[in-house]
């Protein structure tokens, strides 16, 4: 079976990208994709947390400390804060400080900072104890944190109470429901109309490219004859995240998304990946 699209851009490619590594996550909700009542929200990702170390391509920086090869940085009090409200804020001192919205489910968090990045991120997280890990790109980045003070005591039912908007039922974005057909993909300044071939490993399309959008946070993608992908996908403030859940490196991916008409345009890592569908109109 081929990976994806984006695992092989990825892997292949080697991409340079802006990637946010200020991130937490732990523990699991233990709900199927399928389940969509309660809270978007982990409860037990609900706090303030610390970086203590970070591991990139195999290079581990512990903090405070600089990783001099990737550029990463960390200081000796830099700490996260995931709020009940689905916001959060960072306290950095290599990067300025940063403030967004976040949500958990099926042990992914997915976060974009609101102020500036418009790159959302997707990690997946777990918990041992007081000690958090979330990692991104297959595991290419793996950032761990402690927990400062208590944890949260608050149950799914708490949240929603105080914030029905951060109902699990509303990830699913009513106007990506359906069959889009990918017309287009743009990577830096090399733009191919499908079907095409740039020459760049995963940026190419086929004549019948398609990726199909279910009202339960499910996804189907056909993008050759033979590759098939299948997974969860939620949407938030014009993002859009999706989980490859049938390849065993599967990586999940955040994008910003817009529909105009029946056109739908999804942008990776700040815009440097752009893809371009056509919705399929029976």
């Amino acid at each position: 079976m081929k990976k994806n699209r984006i695992v092989i851009m990825f892997l292949n490619a080697a991409l340079c990208v802006c990637i946010a590594v200020w991130v937490a996550g732990c523990g699991s909700d233990n709900t199927s994709s399928s389940d969509m009542g309660g809270s978007m929200l982990d409860p037990q990702l609900i706090g303030t947390w610390k970086i203590v170390a970070a591991t990139i391509s195999g290079v581990t920086t512990t903090c405070p400390g600089t990783d001099a090869a990737s550029g990463f940085s960390c200081g000796a009090n830099e700490t996260m804060s995931l709020k009940s409200d689905g916001s959060y804020d960072e306290i950095l001192i290599s990067t300025p400080d940063k403030q967004g919205f976040w949500f958990a489910v099926n042990s992914r968090l997915m976060m974009d900072d609101t102020i500036a990045d418009d790159n959302p991120a997707v990690y997946t997280y777990k918990l041992n104890g007081t000690t958090l890990t979330a990692k991104t790109l297959s595991g290419v980045i793996s950032v761990v944190y402690e927990r400062q003070g208590e944890p949260s005591t608050l149950s799914q039912q708490d949240i929603l109470q105080s914030y029905p908007e951060l109902g699990r039922s509303l990830l699913v974005a009513p106007n990506l429901i359906g069959t889009w057909k990918y017309a287009s993909i743009k990577y830096k300044d090399t733009t191919i109309t499908c079907p095409g071939d740039s020459g760049i490993p995963g940026i190419s399309c086929g004549a019948n490219e398609v990726v199909n959008f279910s009202d339960n946070n499910t996804f189907t993608e056909t993008i050759s004859n033979t590759s098939h992908s299948a997974g969860n996908w939620y949407a938030l403030h014009g993002r859009l995240f999706m989980d490859d859940t049938e390849f065993d490196d599967s990586d999940p991916s955040g994008w910003m998304y817009n529909i105009a008409g029946n056109v739908l345009t999804m942008k990776m890592w700040g815009g440097t990946y752009t893809a371009t569908l056509q919705r399929v109109v029976n």
